[in-house]
């Protein structure tokens, strides 16, 4: 039906994506049969989650195993992987749910400018409360109380909202690029 429909054009990513204690391959193509992975697929969605390099280094590649028990990880690691995985699916909608926020400032930028890189052919739904990440967005929505109260660019909603303003640190905006 049409809400099937739509659950396949969209990938979600969490603010700390889960990983199973398997291979990378596995971990990139969740769900797809082993027969199933298309590898070239594979290595396209860790590529552009800029982590293609890293895997390449690894003694077995795609078949490395990364979990609780395997391989150590960084946190901008495991959520490229995360990254990733939507990606695999290739999504016409990519959300991204504070999907930065518990990273080093360093690890968030990075994961932030290869976010950016994504938009051409898809829509990128960034959720975030950091400034930063705000400013680079196409278009705000400013939410409060689960309630949109603007929208627009990120000077507009200084302007336009001093709620926006005012609350900034504290605020959730919801950016669509």
């Amino acid at each position: 039906g049409p809400i099937e429909d739509w659950r396949h054009c969209v990938s979600y990513v969490p603010q700390s994506g889960f990983l199973l204690d398997d291979s990378i391959r596995r971990n990139v193509a969740f769900g797809v049969g082993d027969a199933d992975i298309d590898e070239a697929k594979v290595w396209c969605a860790l590529d552009t989650a800029r982590l293609g390099d890293f895997v390449r280094r690894l003694p077995a590649q795609l078949d490395e195993a990364v979990g609780e028990r395997r391989i150590r990880i960084s946190g901008g690691q495991r959520q490229r992987i995360a990254i990733a995985r939507a990606l695999y699916r290739e999504p016409d909608v990519l959300i991204l749910d504070e999907a930065t926020s518990s990273l080093d400032v360093q690890t968030e930028v990075e994961i932030a400018d290869m976010v950016l890189s994504l938009r051409g052919g898809r829509t990128v739904i960034v959720i975030a409360h950091r400034q930063d990440t705000m400013r680079r967005c196409d278009r705000l929505f400013f939410l409060a109380e689960g309630v949109v109260r603007a929208q627009g660019s990120f000077e507009e909603l200084m302007v336009a909202d001093a709620g926006f303003a005012a609350l900034l640190g504290g605020s959730r905006g919801v950016c669509e690029q």
